[in-house]
């Protein structure tokens, strides 16, 4: 079964053909989970629910509760702009090395089945 493709973030075109970059199948579901997961809510003009608040979660303490509030925020987007998988909380993990968050989701693509996983790594930076 295909896949649906979408346009390639952030580079949208090929300047030596200037024809649009395409990002098909796994690659297109990956891609708009990034963009998903780091735009911030209000962001992105004509929908201001699209994002998700995990870069303002960055600077809190980090303890189970934030995790929490951190994993529901995910599932919540995830279910509402990325319907072509399945993802739960148990299929969220959250570590924080030094100064990286860490971000794993192993989710199920629903129109083949097979299970497949995107590790996000976001910079914590100094000062705030």
């Amino acid at each position: 079964m295909a896949l649906s493709n979408s346009i390639r973030h952030p580079t949208c075109f090929n300047p030596i053909t200037g024809k649009t970059n395409i990002a098909e199948n796994q690659m297109s579901i990956q891609e708009s989970l990034r963009l998903l997961l780091t735009t911030v809510p209000g962001e992105l003009l004509g929908d201001p629910g699209y994002g998700t608040d995990l870069l303002s979660l960055l600077y809190e303490p980090n303890d189970l509760a934030l995790i929490d509030v951190a994993k529901t925020n995910i599932v919540t987007s995830v279910t509402a702009y990325e319907p072509r998988i399945t993802l739960t909380h148990n299929d969220i993990t959250i570590s924080q090395r030094l100064s990286q968050l860490y971000i794993q989701l192993s989710y199920i693509v629903k129109n083949t089945g097979m299970r497949d996983t995107l590790v996000l790594q976001l910079a914590i930076r100094e000062g705030y």
